[in-house]
């Protein structure tokens, strides 16, 4: 890949996705995350549209939508065509589909060899030119009124708004867990992301998103932050007979963290459709909204906050 090549990632929330979304962006390269959610004429017109040079897929786990399939129906590709320089009807700058296993290979017992050294190198210098306005993402809308529509968002606009999310809105520390159901395909979801990197704490991603079972998960993994952003995610009204709020032992369980279970009991509340719940938040009173977590946002008197963009 070569500077400003567009990078298309169309696989699902994942490690495999953060760790390819930082290989493109820190050679200068742009990522592009596709929306897993996209018909077959949106994945078309994205593809087209971004000019990607590369698109990455990964063979479908159980539960996963079979994004490979979706992609070869969109393009009438066949995966024994993937290996060779592709000629696309519909998307001219398209030259080739990188499709993963579902599983990583297992690691080399060998070790690195002087490949891997020479290639840390190539990374590491063209690493250096990469400029702090420079276009990272393009972004892409979710087209629900007309086509989708990309969005260029530099590393300074991440950089700078993770920052502030971090250490002047909700103040994370290194001890906090914050968890997101925010698909990372969205610019919602990415900066999240990009403000635990930030903050040094951990981030946990739903995957698939399973309201009855989020107040439960959100114990065991003794979650402090919930980011739920969107009524379809803290009010998802699916079964909610089957949801139960967080019982006294969450605070015991998750360290005794206040935050932990004011964000549990919200999600727990809103899945169960209490409806003086959805009053209280609409008036802003009550249970914390899920990105502030019960720690009170500090007020920004000074907005040219120090940027901090690790290497």
């Amino acid at each position: 890949m070569r500077r400003s090549d567009r990078v298309g990632l169309f696989i699902p929330a994942s490690v495999d996705q953060v760790a390819l979304l930082f290989a493109a962006v820190k050679i200068g390269a742009i990522a592009v995350p596709v929306s897993a959610r996209f018909k077959q004429h949106e994945l078309r017109q994205v593809v087209r549209h971004s000019g990607m040079r590369l698109l990455v897929l990964r063979e479908n786990r159980p539960g996963e939508p079979d994004l490979p399939a979706l992609l070869f129906s969109a393009f009438g590709l066949h995966a024994d065509e993937l290996d060779e320089c592709l000629d696309v009807a519909g998307a001219p700058e398209l030259e080739r589909v990188l499709l993963l296993p579902a599983e990583p290979a297992p690691p080399d017992p060998a070790g690195r060899g002087n490949d891997d050294a020479q290639s840390d190198i190539e990374v590491d210098r063209r690493q250096e030119a990469v400029r702090l306005r420079d276009t990272a993402l393009l972004v892409y809308t979710s087209g629900t009124s007309a086509e989708p529509k990309g969005a260029m968002l530099s590393h300074e606009a991440f950089a700078r708004l993770a920052d502030s999310i971090a250490h002047v809105r909700v103040g994370l520390t290194l001890n906090d867990r914050l968890w997101s159901a925010v698909p990372l395909f969205h610019a919602g979801g990415l900066t999240f992301l990009f403000t635990c990197l930030t903050a040094g704490c951990t981030y946990v991603h739903a995957g698939h998103f399973e309201p009855a079972a989020t107040p439960a998960y959100l114990v065991a993994e003794r979650i402090t932050v919930v980011f739920a952003a969107f009524e379809t995610i803290w009010l998802p009204g699916a079964q909610p007979a089957r949801v139960r709020r967080p019982g006294p032992e969450f605070g015991a369980r998750a360290d005794g963290s206040r935050r932990a279970r004011a964000a549990a009991a919200h999600v727990g509340a809103a899945a169960e459709g209490d409806p003086d719940l959805v009053r209280r938040h609409d008036r802003g009173g009550g249970l914390p909204r899920p990105q502030q977590a019960g720690r009170p946002v500090r007020e920004a008197h000074d907005h040219r906050w120090p940027l901090r963009c690790p290497r």
